[in-house]
């Protein structure tokens, strides 16, 4: 029904408070309605890995958009953005920076970063081609994001960098 990743962050922290379980913020996509969430909190722990591929949001039959968050390390397309291209194509913008949460090891590089992204957006579109956004801090991780694809002989269509800096430049 609308919101922002600061309000997402606030949900999955009392989640963690109310009910004593920690689940991944794209948990709000993978289980949008209220049914659905509600059955999510019932399940047992272990059970509580929800696939990726279920938070592809959007219309279109082709590969999808890649949203690459801003420094926080989490986040959703803005928006405006996120209505406009609701109706042209599908994207994913649920993906997180590793070490948001208790346990997990803190990234030592953008490197890191963009390895454990990798990981995200291949278990929600394995083959390519890749089309990547990043916003911010998020545009350097895209580029390197597409860096290590590439080198794995992936095929990146689209780097997209809003309002950031090309790497290696002023």
């Amino acid at each position: 029904l609308g919101g922002h990743s600061l309000l997402a962050m606030r949900i999955i922290s009392n989640i963690r408070r109310d009910f004593g379980k920690t689940i991944p913020i794209r948990s709000l996509f993978s289980a949008p309605t209220v049914q659905q969430f509600s059955r999510l909190l019932g399940e047992n722990e272990a059970n509580n890995n929800l696939e990726l591929s279920n938070g592809l949001r959007g219309l279109g039959n082709g590969a999808p958009l890649f949203y690459i968050p801003e420094i926080q390390g989490y986040g959703f397309l803005p928006d405006g953005l996120a209505r406009h291209l609701n109706n042209y194509c599908r994207f994913y913008d649920g993906l997180q920076y590793p070490g948001l949460h208790e346990g997990e090891t803190l990234p030592k590089s953008i490197e890191d970063i963009a390895s454990h992204l990798v990981s995200q957006i291949q278990s929600v579109w394995p083959q390519g081609p890749y089309y990547l956004i990043g916003w911010s801090f998020g545009g350097e991780i895209a580029y390197e994001i597409a860096c290590q694809l590439e080198a794995a002989g992936k095929k990146v269509e689209l780097v997209m960098l809003l309002d950031s800096t090309c790497p290696g430049s002023a």
